[in-house]
């Protein structure tokens, strides 16, 4: 699953496909917010180093998205997760 910005690893788009819609949406909805720069700097959150490459992740809407921002100016997204409605919480 690509966008002209963003890319999703497989696992995660299947991860994506499995939610219910409203989900899906919410999870649409962060992944567009992320492509604006002043918006994704003020709230990205230093993930550390995964794999050798510093992550970064953006919790916003019950939706956590780590991702990978790449030398080409592109994002890799490498984690998804929807956040309880009754117990909202980072992970």
């Amino acid at each position: 699953m690509e966008s002209d910005k963003i890319n999703i690893t497989e696992p995660v788009a299947e991860q994506i496909k499995a939610f219910d819609p409203s989900d899906r949406n919410l999870i649409a909805g962060v992944l567009a917010l992320l492509k604006d720069a002043d918006w994704r700097e003020t709230h990205k959150v230093n993930f550390g180093l995964i794999d050798g490459k510093q992550t970064w992740a953006i919790a916003e809407a019950r939706v956590t998205i780590a991702f990978v921002e790449e030398s080409d100016g592109t994002f890799t997204v490498h984690f998804v997760n929807m956040r309880s409605r009754f117990r909202p919480s980072w992970l």
